[in-house]
């Protein structure tokens, strides 16, 4: 959802855009009490993002 807005304003303007999100799993209302984003997999994920996202940069 929030990366809609960025590829809408970025097509608007004529700028490349991309993005890259880790999907840590289904939070919802039930799962509440056991959801826990922070964990060592959704970190590694992160680092991992950030790597990719900062190669992608220096190549264009």
């Amino acid at each position: 959802m929030e990366n809609s807005a960025l590829f809408v304003i970025a097509a608007l303007k004529g700028v490349k855009a991309g993005a890259i999100m880790a999907i840590d799993g289904y939070a919802d209302a039930e799962l509440r009490d056991e959801y826990n984003p922070h964990n060592d997999l959704v970190s590694n994920a992160v680092e991992v993002e950030m790597k990719i996202a900062l190669d992608t940069i220096m190549a264009l």
